[in-house]
């Protein structure tokens, strides 16, 4: 729950991040300004091609759920394409049931209180490391977000947003799919 635009702010990190890869992108968020307390939400698509449907899609293959009380595992609507991944924000591994889509998590609230960062900042760094393992001929790497914070992308200029954005990536990078409920599964990933 935001309403401030943490999640557009993210969704534009990271499509400039991929434009400066070379790539093309485009983000928008269905309703903005939101009011407050609304749910905040932004999409971020992203093509080696050029984009030729602007309107907001409603598939997708990575979500990012900032609040883990709204991760709704398997997700609602049917919004994951087959092989999607969703990437929680949360302080503990969320439960993924057998079948279900392969979750990251990491507690990216907490390194940005830890680096004194904006979540937005956090949040573009850990979908770029996760997008390398789902479209791999897409690299974001993080040398990108670095020079697009160093120039003040966003908004989110200073060593702290370039703290975040560093241990935001590695810490999606290295972050392993949740378990299935139930008995401890001796660390097998879903």
């Amino acid at each position: 729950m935001d309403g401030g635009g943490a999640f557009l702010r993210a969704a534009r990190l990271l499509g400039r991040t991929a434009e400066r890869a070379g790539f093309f992108a485009q983000a928008l968020t269905p309703a903005w300004p939101q009011p407050p307390g609304s749910p905040d939400r932004a999409f971020a698509r992203l093509s080696p091609a050029p984009i030729l449907d602007l309107n907001a899609p409603w598939r997708f293959h990575l979500e990012v759920v900032s609040d883990p009380t709204l991760a709704v595992i398997p997700p609602m609507g049917n919004a994951l394409l087959p092989g999607g991944r969703l990437l929680v924000n949360s302080p503990s591994s969320p439960a993924s049931p057998d079948g279900g889509p392969r979750v990251h998590w990491a507690d990216f609230s907490a390194l940005a209180a830890l680096h004194r960062g904006e979540l937005a900042a956090g949040l573009a760094a850990g979908a770029c490391a996760i997008l390398g393992t789902i479209a791999p001929e897409m690299p974001l790497g993080i040398h990108l977000i670095e020079a697009l914070l160093a120039e003040g992308g966003e908004g989110l200029a200073g060593p702290a947003s370039l703290a975040l954005a560093r241990a935001s990536f590695v810490a999606a990078q290295s972050a392993r799919p949740a378990a299935p409920p139930g008995p401890a599964r001796g660390g097998m990933e879903n």
